[in-house]
Protein backbone atom coordinates (compact mmCIF):
# COMPACT_ATOMS: atom_id res chain seq x y z
CA UNK A 1 0.00 0.00 0.00
CA UNK A 2 2.68 1.85 1.03
CA UNK A 3 4.87 1.41 -2.31
CA UNK A 4 1.38 2.44 -4.76
CA UNK A 5 1.39 5.31 -2.32
CA UNK A 6 4.20 6.62 -3.17
CA UNK A 7 4.04 5.80 -7.04
CA UNK A 8 0.56 7.79 -7.37
CA UNK A 9 2.84 11.13 -5.52
CA UNK A 10 4.88 10.43 -8.22
CA UNK A 11 2.99 10.62 -11.21
CA UNK A 12 0.97 13.33 -9.73
CA UNK A 13 4.43 15.31 -9.17
CA UNK A 14 4.98 14.46 -12.69
CA UNK A 15 1.74 15.68 -13.99
CA UNK A 16 2.54 19.22 -12.05
CA UNK A 17 5.70 19.46 -13.81
CA UNK A 18 4.54 18.77 -17.12
CA UNK A 19 1.83 21.20 -16.96
CA UNK A 20 4.00 23.95 -15.30
CA UNK A 21 6.27 23.62 -18.72
CA UNK A 22 3.29 23.51 -20.67
CA UNK A 23 2.29 27.60 -19.47
CA UNK A 24 6.22 28.75 -19.44
CA UNK A 25 6.17 27.66 -23.45
CA UNK A 26 2.64 29.67 -23.83
CA UNK A 27 3.57 32.42 -22.25
CA UNK A 28 6.75 32.88 -24.10
CA UNK A 29 4.82 32.23 -27.09
CA UNK A 30 2.59 35.10 -26.83
CA UNK A 31 4.57 37.80 -28.99
CA UNK A 32 5.58 35.74 -31.93
CA UNK A 33 3.62 36.19 -34.84
CA UNK A 34 1.07 32.55 -35.17
CA UNK A 35 2.53 31.50 -38.68
CA UNK A 36 5.44 31.92 -41.12
CA UNK A 37 4.89 34.39 -43.81
CA UNK A 38 7.15 34.66 -47.47
CA UNK A 39 8.97 37.98 -47.12
CA UNK A 40 7.66 39.78 -50.43
CA UNK A 41 10.10 42.62 -52.34
CA UNK A 42 7.07 45.03 -51.87
CA UNK A 43 6.47 45.36 -48.03
CA UNK A 44 5.71 49.01 -47.61
CA UNK A 45 2.04 49.83 -48.83
CA UNK A 46 1.06 53.55 -49.83
CA UNK A 47 -1.83 54.49 -47.44
CA UNK A 48 -3.88 57.57 -49.64
CA UNK A 49 -6.84 59.73 -48.15
CA UNK A 50 -10.02 59.08 -49.99
CA UNK A 51 -10.86 61.54 -52.36
CA UNK A 52 -13.51 64.16 -51.71
CA UNK A 53 -16.86 63.79 -53.95
CA UNK A 54 -17.90 66.80 -55.36
CA UNK A 55 -21.82 66.94 -55.79
CA UNK A 56 -22.98 68.45 -58.97
CA UNK A 57 -25.33 70.84 -59.03
CA UNK A 58 -27.59 72.56 -61.82
CA UNK A 59 -26.85 76.15 -62.84
CA UNK A 60 -28.87 77.97 -60.73
CA UNK A 61 -29.77 82.12 -61.46
CA UNK A 62 -30.17 84.22 -58.04
CA UNK A 63 -32.65 86.68 -58.91
CA UNK A 64 -33.70 89.59 -56.20
CA UNK A 65 -37.34 91.10 -56.18
CA UNK A 66 -37.82 94.20 -54.00
CA UNK A 67 -40.90 95.80 -53.61
CA UNK A 68 -42.49 97.99 -50.30
CA UNK A 69 -45.11 95.62 -49.61
CA UNK A 70 -43.63 92.23 -50.20
CA UNK A 71 -46.10 89.17 -49.19
CA UNK A 72 -45.11 86.29 -46.92
CA UNK A 73 -43.98 82.88 -48.45
CA UNK A 74 -47.56 81.44 -49.50
CA UNK A 75 -48.90 84.74 -50.46
CA UNK A 76 -45.58 85.12 -53.09
CA UNK A 77 -45.99 81.08 -54.21
CA UNK A 78 -49.73 81.51 -55.21
CA UNK A 79 -48.57 85.00 -57.06
CA UNK A 80 -45.78 83.18 -58.96
CA UNK A 81 -48.14 79.92 -59.06
CA UNK A 82 -50.65 82.21 -61.02
CA UNK A 83 -48.17 83.65 -63.56
CA UNK A 84 -47.12 80.20 -64.06
CA UNK A 85 -43.21 80.96 -63.27
CA UNK A 86 -41.65 77.66 -62.29
CA UNK A 87 -38.27 76.03 -61.94
CA UNK A 88 -37.35 77.75 -58.88
CA UNK A 89 -35.54 75.73 -56.21
CA UNK A 90 -35.17 78.03 -53.40
CA UNK A 91 -36.57 80.97 -51.82
CA UNK A 92 -34.69 83.18 -49.30
CA UNK A 93 -36.14 86.30 -47.40
CA UNK A 94 -33.29 89.13 -47.37
CA UNK A 95 -35.51 91.95 -45.27
CA UNK A 96 -38.90 92.49 -44.91
CA UNK A 97 -38.82 94.80 -48.78
CA UNK A 98 -36.50 92.18 -50.39
CA UNK A 99 -36.27 88.69 -51.66
CA UNK A 100 -33.42 86.07 -53.59
CA UNK A 101 -34.57 83.47 -55.96
CA UNK A 102 -32.89 80.66 -57.01
CA UNK A 103 -33.95 79.95 -60.95
CA UNK A 104 -32.55 76.81 -62.58
CA UNK A 105 -33.70 77.82 -66.21
CA UNK A 106 -33.20 81.20 -68.15
CA UNK A 107 -36.82 81.01 -69.75
CA UNK A 108 -38.17 81.69 -66.32
CA UNK A 109 -35.92 84.33 -65.23
CA UNK A 110 -36.94 86.00 -68.78
CA UNK A 111 -40.63 85.30 -68.27
CA UNK A 112 -40.59 86.85 -64.63
CA UNK A 113 -38.69 90.00 -65.54
CA UNK A 114 -41.25 90.58 -68.79
CA UNK A 115 -44.35 89.82 -66.75
CA UNK A 116 -46.81 92.60 -67.50
CA UNK A 117 -48.81 91.65 -63.95
CA UNK A 118 -45.61 92.12 -61.99
CA UNK A 119 -44.53 95.49 -63.52
CA UNK A 120 -48.03 96.81 -63.12
CA UNK A 121 -47.60 95.99 -59.47
CA UNK A 122 -44.32 97.52 -58.74
CA UNK A 123 -41.97 94.88 -58.53
CA UNK A 124 -38.57 95.34 -59.12
CA UNK A 125 -36.81 92.27 -60.70
CA UNK A 126 -32.81 92.51 -61.07
CA UNK A 127 -30.35 90.03 -61.58
CA UNK A 128 -27.74 89.41 -58.75
CA UNK A 129 -24.56 88.94 -61.73
CA UNK A 130 -26.17 91.73 -63.94
CA UNK A 131 -27.37 95.46 -63.90
CA UNK A 132 -31.00 96.40 -65.03
CA UNK A 133 -30.64 100.09 -65.07
CA UNK A 134 -26.93 101.98 -65.21
CA UNK A 135 -27.24 105.77 -64.55
CA UNK A 136 -25.28 108.59 -66.23
CA UNK A 137 -24.72 112.52 -65.44
CA UNK A 138 -24.93 115.50 -67.51
CA UNK A 139 -24.42 118.76 -66.30
CA UNK A 140 -24.64 122.65 -67.71
CA UNK A 141 -28.19 121.60 -69.00
CA UNK A 142 -30.34 125.03 -69.24
CA UNK A 143 -32.83 125.48 -66.35
CA UNK A 144 -35.70 126.71 -69.41
CA UNK A 145 -35.57 122.58 -70.79
CA UNK A 146 -37.95 120.23 -69.55
CA UNK A 147 -37.87 116.53 -68.64
CA UNK A 148 -40.03 115.70 -71.59
CA UNK A 149 -38.42 117.52 -74.10
CA UNK A 150 -34.89 116.38 -73.11
CA UNK A 151 -36.34 113.04 -73.34
CA UNK A 152 -37.52 113.83 -76.53
CA UNK A 153 -34.42 115.60 -78.13
CA UNK A 154 -32.13 112.76 -76.56
CA UNK A 155 -31.46 109.91 -79.50
CA UNK A 156 -29.31 106.97 -78.28
CA UNK A 157 -27.29 104.45 -80.18
CA UNK A 158 -28.49 101.17 -80.91
CA UNK A 159 -27.30 99.04 -77.82
CA UNK A 160 -28.81 101.69 -75.47
CA UNK A 161 -32.15 102.72 -74.65
CA UNK A 162 -32.89 105.57 -72.73
CA UNK A 163 -36.04 105.08 -69.98
CA UNK A 164 -36.29 108.41 -68.05
CA UNK A 165 -34.45 111.63 -67.14
CA UNK A 166 -34.35 113.16 -63.90
CA UNK A 167 -33.36 116.75 -62.95
CA UNK A 168 -31.23 116.95 -59.28
CA UNK A 169 -31.74 119.63 -57.21
CA UNK A 170 -29.21 121.16 -55.10
CA UNK A 171 -29.43 123.67 -51.58
CA UNK A 172 -30.39 126.88 -52.14
CA UNK A 173 -28.23 130.33 -51.70
CA UNK A 174 -29.89 131.05 -48.74
CA UNK A 175 -29.88 127.47 -47.10
CA UNK A 176 -33.13 127.36 -47.01
CA UNK A 177 -34.76 124.35 -48.98
CA UNK A 178 -34.12 122.80 -52.54
CA UNK A 179 -33.93 123.81 -56.09
CA UNK A 180 -33.26 122.92 -59.56
CA UNK A 181 -30.04 122.24 -60.69
CA UNK A 182 -28.18 122.61 -64.37
CA UNK A 183 -27.47 118.67 -63.92
CA UNK A 184 -29.72 115.93 -65.26
CA UNK A 185 -29.36 112.26 -64.40
CA UNK A 186 -30.06 109.58 -67.66
CA UNK A 187 -31.13 106.14 -67.05
CA UNK A 188 -30.86 103.65 -69.06
CA UNK A 189 -31.60 99.97 -69.77
CA UNK A 190 -29.26 97.18 -68.72
CA UNK A 191 -25.40 97.45 -68.00
CA UNK A 192 -24.47 99.33 -71.29
CA UNK A 193 -23.81 103.15 -70.59
CA UNK A 194 -22.17 105.20 -72.87
CA UNK A 195 -19.44 107.14 -72.32
CA UNK A 196 -19.56 110.74 -73.73
CA UNK A 197 -22.63 112.97 -75.36
CA UNK A 198 -21.93 113.77 -78.93
CA UNK A 199 -21.61 116.90 -80.43
CA UNK A 200 -21.79 117.52 -83.53
CA UNK A 201 -20.13 115.31 -86.04
CA UNK A 202 -19.74 111.27 -85.41
CA UNK A 203 -17.20 111.68 -82.86
CA UNK A 204 -16.82 112.18 -78.58
CA UNK A 205 -17.18 115.17 -77.28
CA UNK A 206 -13.47 114.84 -75.47
CA UNK A 207 -11.90 113.93 -79.13
CA UNK A 208 -8.89 115.88 -80.19
CA UNK A 209 -10.33 116.12 -83.79
CA UNK A 210 -13.49 117.78 -82.74
CA UNK A 211 -13.82 121.43 -84.82
CA UNK A 212 -14.92 123.17 -81.40
CA UNK A 213 -11.36 121.75 -79.95
CA UNK A 214 -9.44 122.77 -82.47
CA UNK A 215 -10.93 126.44 -82.87
CA UNK A 216 -10.15 126.66 -79.25
CA UNK A 217 -6.79 125.46 -79.14
CA UNK A 218 -5.69 128.04 -82.08
CA UNK A 219 -7.84 130.87 -80.66
CA UNK A 220 -5.01 130.06 -77.54
CA UNK A 221 -1.77 129.86 -79.91
CA UNK A 222 -3.28 133.82 -81.28
CA UNK A 223 -3.39 134.94 -77.52
CA UNK A 224 0.00 133.36 -76.89
CA UNK A 225 1.48 134.34 -80.27
CA UNK A 226 0.61 138.64 -80.56
CA UNK A 227 -0.47 139.11 -76.30
CA UNK A 228 -4.38 139.76 -76.49
CA UNK A 229 -7.10 138.84 -75.01
CA UNK A 230 -9.85 136.73 -76.22
CA UNK A 231 -12.27 138.74 -77.48
CA UNK A 232 -8.96 140.50 -79.51
CA UNK A 233 -8.07 136.61 -80.74
CA UNK A 234 -12.01 136.14 -82.19
CA UNK A 235 -11.90 138.74 -84.76
CA UNK A 236 -8.09 137.76 -85.64
CA UNK A 237 -8.82 134.10 -86.42
CA UNK A 238 -10.77 133.49 -90.03
CA UNK A 239 -13.01 130.89 -90.74
CA UNK A 240 -11.90 127.30 -91.99
CA UNK A 241 -13.97 127.60 -94.82
CA UNK A 242 -11.98 130.67 -96.09
CA UNK A 243 -9.55 130.07 -98.66
CA UNK A 244 -5.34 130.45 -98.00
CA UNK A 245 -4.27 133.63 -99.22
CA UNK A 246 -2.27 136.72 -99.35
CA UNK A 247 -3.21 140.36 -99.52
CA UNK A 248 -1.23 143.05 -99.72
CA UNK A 249 -2.46 146.95 -99.24
CA UNK A 250 -0.72 149.88 -99.07
CA UNK A 251 -1.05 150.61 -95.10
CA UNK A 252 -1.01 146.75 -94.49
CA UNK A 253 0.11 143.33 -95.09
CA UNK A 254 -1.81 140.43 -93.98
CA UNK A 255 -0.24 136.69 -93.98
CA UNK A 256 -2.81 134.07 -93.54
CA UNK A 257 -0.96 130.82 -91.67
CA UNK A 258 -2.10 127.24 -92.77
CA UNK A 259 -2.65 124.73 -89.59
CA UNK A 260 -3.46 121.40 -88.87
CA UNK A 261 -7.21 121.01 -89.31
CA UNK A 262 -9.48 122.29 -88.76
CA UNK A 263 -7.51 124.88 -90.62
CA UNK A 264 -7.55 128.19 -88.84
CA UNK A 265 -6.11 131.40 -90.17
CA UNK A 266 -4.99 134.74 -88.36
CA UNK A 267 -3.58 137.95 -89.54
CA UNK A 268 -1.21 139.90 -88.31
CA UNK A 269 -1.01 143.63 -87.24
CA UNK A 270 0.73 146.40 -89.76
CA UNK A 271 3.94 148.17 -89.20
CA UNK A 272 1.44 151.25 -87.18
CA UNK A 273 0.22 148.63 -84.81
CA UNK A 274 -3.39 149.51 -86.43
CA UNK A 275 -5.38 146.26 -86.75
CA UNK A 276 -7.31 145.91 -89.86
CA UNK A 277 -10.29 143.74 -89.89
CA UNK A 278 -10.83 141.59 -93.04
CA UNK A 279 -14.33 140.12 -93.97
CA UNK A 280 -15.02 136.61 -95.18
CA UNK A 281 -16.71 138.88 -97.99
CA UNK A 282 -13.79 140.65 -98.53
CA UNK A 283 -11.46 137.54 -98.80
CA UNK A 284 -13.73 135.61 -101.18
CA UNK A 285 -13.62 138.71 -103.45
CA UNK A 286 -10.04 139.22 -103.67
CA UNK A 287 -8.12 137.47 -106.17
CA UNK A 288 -5.01 135.75 -105.39
CA UNK A 289 -1.47 137.16 -106.45
CA UNK A 290 0.30 134.33 -108.70
CA UNK A 291 4.40 135.39 -107.75
CA UNK A 292 5.89 134.38 -111.29
CA UNK A 293 9.26 135.58 -110.79
CA UNK A 294 11.27 134.37 -107.69
CA UNK A 295 12.58 136.82 -105.24
CA UNK A 296 16.42 138.14 -104.96
CA UNK A 297 18.20 135.65 -102.45
CA UNK A 298 19.84 137.71 -99.87
CA UNK A 299 22.75 137.07 -97.55
CA UNK A 300 21.97 135.02 -94.71
CA UNK A 301 23.36 134.75 -91.60
CA UNK A 302 22.72 132.06 -89.02
CA UNK A 303 21.58 133.45 -85.67
CA UNK A 304 21.72 131.22 -82.62
CA UNK A 305 19.73 131.51 -79.69
CA UNK A 306 21.73 131.48 -76.14
CA UNK A 307 18.97 129.16 -74.55
CA UNK A 308 17.56 127.07 -76.82
CA UNK A 309 20.43 126.68 -79.51
CA UNK A 310 17.73 126.93 -82.22
CA UNK A 311 18.92 128.66 -85.49
CA UNK A 312 16.96 130.88 -87.33
CA UNK A 313 17.63 132.68 -90.51
CA UNK A 314 17.32 136.43 -90.20
CA UNK A 315 17.38 138.99 -93.64
CA UNK A 316 19.13 142.18 -93.37
CA UNK A 317 15.95 144.06 -94.53
CA UNK A 318 14.33 142.37 -91.97
CA UNK A 319 17.05 142.92 -89.41
CA UNK A 320 17.01 146.81 -89.89
CA UNK A 321 12.86 146.46 -89.10
CA UNK A 322 13.16 144.03 -86.70
CA UNK A 323 12.88 146.56 -83.61
CA UNK A 324 10.00 148.63 -84.91
CA UNK A 325 7.78 145.33 -85.91
CA UNK A 326 9.23 142.27 -84.12
CA UNK A 327 5.66 140.55 -85.40
CA UNK A 328 6.00 140.92 -88.71
CA UNK A 329 9.64 139.17 -88.82
CA UNK A 330 8.12 136.16 -87.32
CA UNK A 331 5.23 136.04 -89.47
CA UNK A 332 7.62 136.56 -92.69
CA UNK A 333 9.87 134.06 -91.56
CA UNK A 334 7.29 131.24 -91.12
CA UNK A 335 5.49 129.53 -94.88
CA UNK A 336 3.06 127.40 -95.34
CA UNK A 337 4.41 124.09 -95.25
CA UNK A 338 2.77 121.42 -97.30
CA UNK A 339 0.22 118.97 -95.88
CA UNK A 340 2.00 115.68 -95.96
CA UNK A 341 0.49 111.89 -96.31
CA UNK A 342 1.43 110.48 -93.14
CA UNK A 343 0.87 106.85 -91.91
CA UNK A 344 -0.34 108.63 -88.43
CA UNK A 345 -3.51 109.78 -90.19
CA UNK A 346 -4.65 106.95 -91.71
CA UNK A 347 -3.81 104.78 -88.21
CA UNK A 348 -6.20 108.04 -86.50
CA UNK A 349 -8.73 107.53 -89.20
CA UNK A 350 -8.96 103.59 -88.92
CA UNK A 351 -9.28 103.54 -85.22
CA UNK A 352 -12.47 107.06 -85.21
CA UNK A 353 -13.69 103.73 -88.04
CA UNK A 354 -13.69 100.38 -85.66
CA UNK A 355 -14.04 101.90 -82.47
CA UNK A 356 -16.22 105.30 -82.54
CA UNK A 357 -18.96 104.22 -85.01
CA UNK A 358 -21.70 102.00 -83.76
CA UNK A 359 -22.07 100.27 -87.21
CA UNK A 360 -22.47 96.50 -88.24
CA UNK A 361 -18.98 94.77 -88.58
CA UNK A 362 -19.92 94.97 -92.81
CA UNK A 363 -20.17 98.68 -92.86
CA UNK A 364 -17.05 98.90 -90.63
CA UNK A 365 -14.89 96.59 -92.89
CA UNK A 366 -16.26 98.43 -96.05
CA UNK A 367 -14.80 102.04 -94.82
CA UNK A 368 -11.66 100.35 -93.43
CA UNK A 369 -11.44 98.94 -96.98
CA UNK A 370 -11.91 102.39 -98.34
CA UNK A 371 -9.77 104.84 -96.21
CA UNK A 372 -6.56 102.21 -97.08
CA UNK A 373 -7.28 102.36 -101.18
CA UNK A 374 -7.91 106.25 -100.41
CA UNK A 375 -4.70 106.55 -98.21
CA UNK A 376 -2.99 104.76 -100.91
CA UNK A 377 -4.16 106.84 -103.50
CA UNK A 378 -2.61 109.83 -101.83
CA UNK A 379 0.78 108.32 -101.35
CA UNK A 380 1.18 107.27 -105.10
CA UNK A 381 -0.25 110.26 -106.36
CA UNK A 382 2.64 112.55 -104.09
CA UNK A 383 5.72 110.09 -105.23
CA UNK A 384 4.29 110.55 -108.95
CA UNK A 385 4.70 114.81 -108.91
CA UNK A 386 7.47 114.90 -106.76
CA UNK A 387 9.06 112.50 -109.08
CA UNK A 388 8.02 114.75 -112.06
CA UNK A 389 9.28 117.90 -110.60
Amino acid sequence: MELNKSVFELDQYDDEIISQVQMDSECSNIGKSKRNRDEEENEWMLVKRKENIVKVGHDKIEVYISINELPKQFGLARVLKEQQILDISRVKYLNPYKVCLDITNEMSVTKLETCKALIERGWKVQKAMEKSVSYGVIRDVDMELGDEEILKNISCPNNAELLSIKRLQRRSATGSGWVPSETIQLCFKGPFLPAYVHVEGNHMSLARTCPAYQREKRLRELMAEFNCTYRKALTIIVTPSSPVQETNTSNSKITVLRSEAPQAQSTSYNQGREHVQVTFAQVVTTDAIVHSELAPKHNLRIKKTPRLGARRAVSPEHHANSMDTPTMVHLEAKKPSKKEVNFSELLNRLKEIIFLRNACIQDEIKEVIKCCVEWLILVIVDNISECLF
